[in-house]
């Protein structure tokens, strides 16, 4: 599996034999800082597949797990 983040344009997964599939970013705060974003994504979606999480369905919650990090930077 090959993992490609974009940003606010959300990330590409490249899965073996499954093809090439798009995951939206949710909507995020304006003026939170998204240093270490990319990497809280990584962990997530790592997280969830060890768990048995089938891979899309890892990247969209780990997409919406880096979303509510934000929201709380904002919050904090």
């Amino acid at each position: 599996m090959l993992v490609v983040t974009a940003g606010t344009e959300g990330a590409w997964l490249d899965l073996p034999g499954a093809g090439r599939w798009h995951v939206d970013a949710p909507e995020l705060v304006d003026g939170v800082p998204t240093i270490g974003a990319g990497d809280a994504y990584a962990g997530l979606l790592l997280d969830a597949i060890a768990r048995g999480v089938e891979p899309l369905a890892a990247a969209r919650d780990a997409a919406r797990g880096v979303a509510d990090l934000l929201a709380k930077r904002r919050l904090g």
